[in-house]
């Protein structure tokens, strides 16, 4: 299992991480840990054009706390995806939206089809 490193500051200095990239540097970021009480957490980071922003993956975690990486996972996704399409600017990030909403449906093929 992962040990994760928290600064003095209580952040997350190794985080579980998944970097969803475009041809136009944008780029959205999940990260996830375990946070106190053995529970995992996330923290969610984007770069556009003219903006980005991030959050700490903080130890004392109290309101986006679960009991597994795939919960605490796909809950960062999903407010990742809320915070790019509410943005004025989501034109420019049809891409990472795709991406994101892609990670939250993955398809499934039947493997005969793959034939």
């Amino acid at each position: 299992m992962i040990k994760f490193v928290y600064n003095e500051h209580g952040v997350c200095e190794n985080p579980i991480l998944k970097t969803f990239k475009c041809l136009k540097n944008y780029e959205a970021q999940v990260n996830v840990a375990i946070v106190q009480n053995e529970m995992w957490s996330y923290s969610i980071a984007f770069k556009g054009q003219d903006q980005g922003w991030s959050q700490p993956l903080i130890y004392h975690a109290q309101y986006t706390v679960f009991n597994t990486k795939d919960e605490a996972y796909i809950e960062g996704v999903k407010l990742l995806l809320k915070q790019v399409t509410d943005n004025d600017y989501k034109n420019r990030y049809k891409a990472i939206i795709e991406m994101l909403e892609d990670e939250l449906s993955p398809v499934v093929q039947n493997q005969l089809s793959l034939f």
